[in-house]
């Protein structure tokens, strides 16, 4: 795991400017820094390299990578580097290293392109031929590791972070208005209908992709995976076999490192699905992180310290004591995110990351996927018994009613009756909350539902949006950047291709079955997990509200809200005025929270 970023520019890049970027790449890679540099007839080209060392931890192994006409710059990991190792090894390729990027190098050499879909990891990375000067940049399936880029006419700019790109543009960066727009009036669920940034001009490379950029700079681009929905003749026993054994590969072999893990552990089945295992089957260390809260929204407190059980050393974040920390890191996110921080669960995975630091872990493990692989969130069960509502299953209905209804607290979710591709947007968008909170309310953009998949099934679209679009590349952004803020390493064993193409075979109604949502999970867990965290109906996860974040009550809300010309000009700052006077919903509070990381966004960068 590390820090890349590179350019090709006509121009020498001065000493000085290396050492300002090094010196901002040291928190993605705090372990050793290089860079390489290589001229043709019509540009300079530089690779930067920062790194944190996670696999052969020897010099050996270090950054700007060569093999023969072969430069590489690599932030991830291969996961299943062993075994593409051994495929290399049977095609006579030797060794010298115990490293991932070695194999990576090689893969490219031998393969091309085609090598991406041997791997099961996470990457983004960087590959330039100094005989024909070419350069390759691609990222993962999911989108794990983070890659920006900028292109002009005879200049290309490329990195882990938009503030690297801030840094090689000598800080000429202007803020795209368009883009706080979406975010502010749709929400965060918004962000991944574009590949553009907060600033005009930096674009992300996407997922599942790989760009090729040839000497004069022209560009093409290929995705080299898309998921397939498929209808499995596999028994119910059939598949769940195969789940469970696809889970402990995936697990395995991202428990592989040269350095000390941790977990993240909240009291859901996800999280302690991997901690469980991870004990069971591999006989780890568990050193669990957990968020404790009174808030009667979010609280799951019984459920973490039953999980906690089998910790070895358990640790947690309070939020009953830690309002102040969590404003402070709010700001030296607001620093380092060059762009309005998305949600309220992220202000928490930084300041527990900050807890994890000090305790000297370089990894940890997250049960990220697991809601929008097998339909985990209320939202899925209520399309669900939408979709079925005239062939349903009465036990179903009941459960629901019974057990899960009492616990939503979100309007939108509570009913299935009148459910439609309207209602799915207008919750998905705040439209409601919206147009009360914003001045010119028209101005509010209703994201159509997009029928990528070109499938009838509601629930099967709404999971590809998650997956790619909607949910899980906001939280890994998020994820990576607060966690290599503290130089660890975030790992999710649930992300691999096979457990995803496992996920969109698996049968809608299998997911619901008996009457809770991620049935699969649950039964292969069956006897591995606490029975009663097992069990837990709650979607909880690592949640809080704005009240913990800054006293919204002081008058410092809307002194910083009107700081900013565009937001005055945008804000119904009388309505935020009476909202903050009332006891807080689930929803409203994330809206505010909208507003307030856009205000403060805006004050710093404007």
């Amino acid at each position: 795991m590390c820090g890349i970023a590179g350019i090709v520019t006509s121009k020498i890049i001065k000493k000085e400017k290396i050492n300002e970027l090094l010196s901002l790449m040291k928190n993605r890679g705090p372990d050793g820094q290089n860079f390489f540099h290589i001229r043709n007839n019509k540009s300079n080209y530089y690779l930067f390299f920062s790194r944190l060392s996670i696999l052969d931890l020897n010099k050996r192994s270090m950054q700007p990578f060569r093999f023969k006409n072969l430069i590489l710059v690599f932030n991830g990991e291969i996961y299943n580097y062993l075994e593409v190792k051994k495929t290399l090894q049977n095609y006579g390729y030797n060794f010298e290293t115990n490293s991932d990027t070695e194999v990576l190098i090689k893969a490219w050499d031998k393969w091309g392109e085609a090598c991406l879909k041997k791997f099961d990891g996470m990457w983004a990375f960087a590959i330039l031929n100094i005989k024909t000067f070419n350069l390759y940049v691609s990222r993962d399936i999911f989108g794990e590791k983070p890659l920006y880029y900028s292109l002009s006419e005879n200049n290309l700019i490329f990195g882990s972070q938009v503030n690297y790109l801030s840094c090689l543009k000598d800080n000429h960066i202007k803020i795209n208005y368009s883009k706080v727009k979406t975010f502010l009036f749709n929400g965060y669920k918004s962000l991944n209908y574009d590949n553009k940034s907060f600033f005009h001009g930096i674009k992300k490379v996407n997922s599942s992709t790989v760009l090729k950029f040839n000497s004069s700079l022209s560009v093409t681009s290929q995705k080299y995976y898309e998921i397939k929905i498929s209808h499995t003749k596999q028994t119910e026993k059939e598949l769940l076999n195969e789940l469970n054994q696809e889970f402990k590969n995936s697990l395995k072999i991202r428990l592989r490192s040269d350095v000390k893990k941790s977990f993240m552990l909240s009291g859901g089945v996800d999280s302690n699905s991997i901690v469980a295992s991870s004990k069971k089957y591999f006989k780890e260390k568990i050193n669990s992180y957990s968020i404790l809260s009174s808030s009667k929204f979010h609280n799951e407190n019984k459920y973490i310290k039953l999980a906690s059980k089998i910790s070895n050393n358990a640790k947690y974040l309070d939020l009953n004591k830690s309002q102040n920390i969590l404003s402070k890191n709010f700001d030296k996110m607001n620093e380092f995110h060059f762009a309005p921080i998305s949600s309220l669960s992220s202000v928490l995975s930084f300041s527990l990351a900050n807890i994890i630091k000090k305790d000297k872990n370089k990894i940890v493990l997250s049960g990220i996927g697991g809601d929008e692989l097998f339909l985990g969130y209320y939202k899925h069960f209520i399309y669900f018994l939408n979709k079925y509502k005239k062939s349903r299953n009465n036990l179903t209905l009941n459960i629901w009613k019974q057990n899960i209804l009492p616990i939503v607290k979100n309007p939108y979710l509570r009913s299935y009756k009148d459910l439609n591709e309207e209602s799915i947007n207008r919750y998905k968008f705040n439209y409601d909350f919206g147009k009360l909170f914003f001045k010119n309310h028209k101005m509010i953009n209703i994201k159509k539902f997009n029928k990528e998949l070109k499938n009838k099934d509601l629930i099967k679209n709404d999971q590809y949006q998650d997956i790619f679009r909607e949910v899980i590349p906001v939280m890994l952004d998020q994820d990576d950047l607060n966690f290599m803020y503290h130089s660890i390493e975030n790992r999710s064993p649930l992300l691999s291709k096979k457990i995803l193409e496992i996920a969109f075979k698996t049968p809608n109604n299998l997911n619901f079955k008996d009457g809770y949502p991620k049935y699969p999970i649950r039964k292969i867990m069956k006897n591995i997990v606490n029975e009663k965290v097992l069990n837990n109906k709650s979607k909880v996860g690592f949640s809080t509200t704005i009240n913990h974040i800054t006293e919204i009550n002081n008058g410092l809300f809307e002194k910083i809200i009107l700081k900013s010309d565009f937001m005055k000009d945008t804000i119904n700052i009388n309505f935020i005025k009476k909202s903050i006077k009332k006891s807080q919903s689930i929803v409203n509070s994330q809206q505010l929270f909208n507003i307030y990381s856009t205000a403060k966004f805006l004050n710093k960068f404007e």
